[in-house]
């Protein structure tokens, strides 16, 4: 599973898997001014052409109920889950003195409880096969923020640790979770 699949990082890792051998699920969401589902099914058509089963659907990682009814669909379809990608992003870049607070929460709960959402709807599967992967891509700045992503490296910096309390409590079921920290990515 690789949230946020439809393009730049997530459609990369997606293809990644599918060159690998590797039925692929992945979510989208349409977003203001971008045609997210038309970028997904072009993701999907690449994935197919490597000859791997793709599972894709729209999934607002932030709904509990629709990241469990994505997980148990794409398990249904592909047969199970062993890598989970916490890839599906947000920002509402802004000074912090001008940054909303509707700007605030929507980057963090798309970036942290929607990567919760996910890793707690994996845990049970991954947990009964004792074999699982989980990785969350952070960011760079949660390390060293640039002038106004106070939201994003907040969301970021609250990712390493949910990574980090995550691998505490899956470790012992053979459940490996850790944390890309990209800088820039074209």
């Amino acid at each position: 599973i690789v949230t946020g699949g439809a393009t730049g990082l997530g459609r990369a890792t997606c293809l990644e898997f599918a060159q690998q051998g590797v039925a692929v699920a992945f979510n989208y969401l349409d977003l203001p001014e971008r045609d997210v589902a038309a970028q997904a099914l072009l993701t999907e058509t690449a994935i197919r052409a490597h000859g791997v089963p793709v599972y894709c659907a729209r999934c607002d990682v932030r709904s509990r109920a629709e990241v469990e009814q994505f997980v148990t669909d794409a398990r249904e379809q592909l047969g199970g889950v062993h890598y989970l990608v916490n890839n599906a992003g947000v920002t509402h870049d802004g000074a912090l003195w001008r940054l909303s607070v509707e700007a605030w929460q929507e980057v963090m709960d798309t970036n942290v409880t929607g990567a919760f959402n996910c890793i707690q709807a994996v845990a049970r599967p991954m947990r009964a096969a004792r074999y699982g992967k989980i990785v969350s891509v952070a960011s760079h700045q949660a390390f060293r923020p640039g002038f106004g992503v106070a939201n994003y490296a907040a969301s970021k910096a609250a990712l390493i640790g949910l990574t980090r309390s995550a691998a505490v409590d899956l470790g012992a079921s053979n459940i490996n979770v850790n944390a890309v920290a990209p800088g820039f990515v074209k």
